[in-house]
């Protein structure tokens, strides 16, 4: 909480409209610079997110995508208690918000010589991106993965800022993250 304090009206204003930007994109069902991430929610991931709930164990099996579940998985969590795509959509939405608040709490581990503010304006810029955008309009799995990946990475920066070669709780929370970044999305096993 000290740390709020210590970003000025300017930093948590600019974070509030980015972040209420990306409400009303999602409000508006913004498509347009993504290329499709509409269809590719509702032929790809939503159908196999339905398919898992159909059946959980043999779903993945008989799927043609290369995927990984758990972000799928993730969305049939969801979908159990909404049992409606625009719920599930927007619940994810929300949730996304929290990639530039880790975003800038990794900064903030990394930088701490630097202006709070002008890191939190910085995280920000997230929401203005549009791959940011899309993947948390239409609940994409690379939004997912980026989540897991940024607490993984949060964790990491403060094992290392301890300066300490013992296994510790945040040694272990790094590596179960980033465990659920690559089982969301291979391509963070590199």
């Amino acid at each position: 909480m000290q740390y709020l304090s210590k970003i000025n009206w300017s930093g948590k204003f600019i974070f509030i409209i980015l972040a209420l930007s990306l409400l009303l994109g999602f409000y508006l069902q913004e498509d347009v610079s993504t290329g499709g991430a509409a269809h590719d929610f509702y032929n790809f991931i939503w159908k196999f997110t339905l398919a898992l709930q159909e059946d959980f164990f043999n779903a993945y099996n008989n799927w043609e995508e290369a995927h990984l579940p758990l972000h799928s998985i993730i969305l049939s969590a969801f979908n159990f208690f909404f049992n409606d795509e625009v719920y599930v959509r927007f619940t994810y939405c929300l949730i996304s918000i929290i990639a530039p608040i880790l975003f800038y709490l990794n900064l903030r581990e990394k930088f701490s010589d630097i202006n709070l503010n002008l890191l939190l304006i910085f995280a920000s810029i997230l929401f203005i991106l549009p791959s940011f955008r899309y993947t948390s309009i239409w609940a994409n799995i690379q939004m997912s993965a980026v989540i897991f990946f940024l607490f993984s990475s949060f964790f990491f920066l403060k094992w290392l800022k301890k300066n300490s070669q013992k296994i510790d709780k945040n040694l272990i929370l790094q590596i179960l993250f980033m465990t659920l970044a690559v089982y969301t999305r291979a391509d963070y096993a590199l």
